[in-house]
């Protein structure tokens, strides 16, 4: 993929202007290959802070890109949730083929990456109310049909007083799709849950709970659990975490090519986790056990994990109570680039219709729905990045 020559806040803010002038760039705060995401305020409402992408044209050269930013974008607009990444904005381009376009988003301090590379060493209570608000989030999005399937540090967004948003739906599926566009992709394989890294065609929510279990463990010790070079080789890191499973297990899950690479392995236990994790809590260490199950119908769901005793001094009855409409998917209908355009150009407008004040010429404030959190932060970290992944190597077949 070719990449456009970086461009300055100067230029990048006399394209924003000719689109929407309530936004005024401060600077730029992230890269990659679908673009560039800038900090700003806005202007109409008290010079509020945000997230402003603007996504290149480069994304539309494949089509597959091109529709993971058109899913980002409607889940965007779908959820409106203290725990999601809030939309404010789609700037309307100018006609329906259009070269690149800007999304606004809520801002937030910085990421579970960045916080787990900082070294900076996080109390149990940290640790319970992060994990707490990411099941919540899961919840949501599990209860509109919906998979997030990349859950990493680098897409859970948090604030100093460690309020927490999950980001990033490029990837998101619904259940039971079989996902022919993500098995080959790589950022998030330290998270992967079994049945994905084994080839496995039907898998639901459980996926995002492993990949939520695997960062629970790395918030525990400050590295990641599971550190796979290749999908063979990540297999191999779980089974050296959560023990050789049983005959059947393997039977249930997977390709049968992964599945005879596992029966030739030989019997081992999972990990001592008090051993491992020597100051954390029976609670902690049993939470993080029934989220790291090796198989997902034994695994531990979204609700059974926020009701779990580990939790109990954050769990809200009233969380139990969702109010989400399914999200319908309806990707079939694009068969062109072209399309995908059209459909983001009428998306935006959608967005405008549906919330007046944040439409081109408005005044006021641009209120996003009810629920979306309505605090500015200083600082910020990219929120949504779509990059485009490096491919995974390793073959169950070679083996």
């Amino acid at each position: 993929m070719s990449h456009q020559p970086a461009r300055s806040v100067a230029d990048l803010q006399a394209e924003i202007n000719e689109l929407d002038a309530r936004y005024e760039i401060d600077k730029i705060i992230g890269h990659g290959s679908y673009g560039v995401v800038m900090r700003g305020k806005d202007k109409l409402d008290n010079n509020r802070l945000v997230a402003i992408k603007r996504v290149n044209k480069e994304i539309f050269d494949e089509m597959i890109l091109a529709k993971r930013i058109l899913r980002e974008i409607k889940l965007l607009a779908h959820f409106h949730d203290d725990n999601i990444i809030g939309l404010r904005n789609i700037l309307t381009p100018k006609t329906p083929n259009f070269h690149a376009f800007f999304i606004v988003m809520d801002i937030m301090d910085t990421d579970l990456k960045a916080v787990l590379r900082s070294g900076q060493k996080l109390s149990e209570s940290h640790i319970q109310f992060f994990i707490y608000q990411a099941l919540r989030a899961l919840k949501v999005i599990h209860h509109a049909g919906v998979v997030h399937r990349d859950i990493t540090p680098a897409n859970i967004l948090v604030n100093t007083n460690c309020d927490l948003k999950i980001c990033d739906f490029g990837l998101a599926k619904e259940e039971n799709d079989e996902g022919q566009d993500m098995t080959d992709y790589v950022t998030m394989r330290w998270y992967r849950a079994p049945e994905l890294v084994m080839e496995d065609k039907k898998y639901d929510g459980k996926i995002d709970v492993w990949g939520i279990g695997a960062i629970l463990g790395e918030l525990f010790g400050s590295k990641p659990l599971c550190q796979g070079k290749d999908r063979v080789n990540q297999l191999d890191k779980i089974i050296d975490v959560v023990g050789k499973p049983s005959e059947d297990e393997i039977k249930s899950l997977g390709s049968a090519a992964a599945q005879k690479y596992l029966m030739k392995k030989s019997d081992r236990p999972s990990v001592d986790w008090k051993a491992k994790y020597p100051a954390v809590s029976d609670l902690g260490l049993d939470l993080l056990k029934k989220m790291m199950t090796f198989d997902p119908k034994r695994r531990i769901g979204v609700d059974e994990a926020m009701r779990h005793p580990y939790l109990a001094s954050l769990y809200d009855e009233a969380d139990e109570k969702v109010d989400v409409k399914k999200f319908d998917f309806n990707e079939h209908i694009h068969k062109t680039v072209d399309d995908v355009k059209k459909a983001i150009y009428e998306e935006s407008i959608g967005f405008h219709i549906r919330h007046p004040s944040s439409a081109p010429g408005a005044t006021g404030k641009a209120k996003p729905a009810a629920g979306v959190d309505a605090g500015g932060s200083e600082g910020a970290a990219p929120a949504g990045a779509i990059e485009k992944r490096e491919v995974d190597g390793g073959k169950f077949e070679d083996h």
